[in-house]
């Protein structure tokens, strides 16, 4: 079984040790169980290096006090949530997406997660036809027009549409697929107990009640960060083969997740609108800096070339 996700989490939330250290033990991990926190302790110390770890880490760990308080704390949290329907998955669980399992950085780093959290249809995590659709949370009229025939496009066509459950773009996809009762997958800045913006609180509710999943790198009771924030753009790009960015500024935070594409290797789209007029242009100001790193123009073509389907269900083209 190796480090579960109770283990996994006890380590991460002691003092000095990060997800980075973690991934790093779970390359390490033989697969055997861990009954007990001061096994998790043994096998921590065993296979780091001792002149690598900080004295606060030490002294922590020497307080078995201090060490089954933590411990029993997470059991709890994790509890809380099963009774609400959030159930954790560990880096070595069986349903833990391997589309998760190596994130890179700009500098070729892993930066995957080592513990999710999910609430809703576990199948979404194995489903093979994903497309991640992003955009500003204050989007433009055109980009309006343009996430929903996207996002109908996609839904007639099976995919699971993945985004982030912000205002704005992302409301408009995941809206879309809850309307057609296809699968959509929302990725969290916070714990899965506590909805961000609360103004989409109807709307996770809904995605989990017509099949799509809430899935999360935090445990309940953690709240929205900038930092978890950045660090979610890296799993919405990351789960799904293919990113479509509908508007994004320069300096817009939908750009942390279509960097992280690149970085990827992954297929990353913005889309080719007819003409934007000088009052818009700065809303898509990031486009020009996507497309010199490798992302490719979404036009009517492009969009049923994502489909390997023979037959597709034809609508207006938003593009020619």
């Amino acid at each position: 079984m190796g480090l579960s996700a109770s283990n996994i989490l006890f380590l991460k939330s002691v003092p000095y040790v990060g997800n980075q250290s973690v991934l790093k033990l779970l390359g390490q991990d033989k697969g055997n169980d861990y009954v007990s926190v001061a096994d998790i302790i043994d096998f921590f110390l065993s296979t780091s290096k001792m002149k690598t770890i900080r004295l606060e880490t030490l002294d922590f760990l020497k307080s078995r006090e201090k060490c089954n308080k933590l411990y029993n704390e997470i059991e709890r949290k994790i509890d809380i949530g099963y009774c609400s329907g959030v159930i954790p998955l560990g880096y070595n669980d069986d349903n833990f997406p391997t589309s998760l399992k190596i994130i890179k950085n700009k500098s070729g780093g892993n930066i995957a997660p080592t513990v999710i959290f999910y609430k809703g249809n576990v199948d979404c995590l194995s489903y093979s036809q994903n497309a991640t659709v992003i955009g500003s949370r204050k989007p433009t009229e055109r980009t309006k027009k343009a996430g929903e025939y996207i996002a109908k496009f996609l839904s007639d066509n099976d995919f699971n549409i993945v985004s982030g459950l912000a205002k704005g773009c992302d409301e408009i996809v995941h809206s879309v697929a809850v309307s057609r009762k296809t699968k959509t997958t929302a990725i969290l800045p916070q714990g899965i107990d506590k909805i961000y913006p609360s103004t989409s609180t109807k709307l996770a509710e809904s995605i989990v009640d017509t099949g799509g999943i809430l899935l999360s790198e935090l445990m309940i009771g953690e709240r929205v960060t900038k930092y978890s924030l950045v660090e979610r753009d890296r799993l919405q790009s990351a789960i799904s083969d293919k990113t479509i960015v509908l508007q994004t500024a320069i300096d817009g935070g939908t750009m942390h997740a279509a960097m992280s594409a690149l970085y990827n290797l992954k297929k990353l789209y913005v889309i080719d609108y007819k003409s934007i007029n000088s009052e818009d242009a700065v809303f898509y100001s990031g486009f020009e800096h996507l497309l010199s790193n490798g992302a490719q123009k979404l036009n009517s073509n492009e969009m049923y070339n994502l489909v390997t389907m023979k037959e597709n269900k034809k609508q207006e083209s938003l593009f020619d």
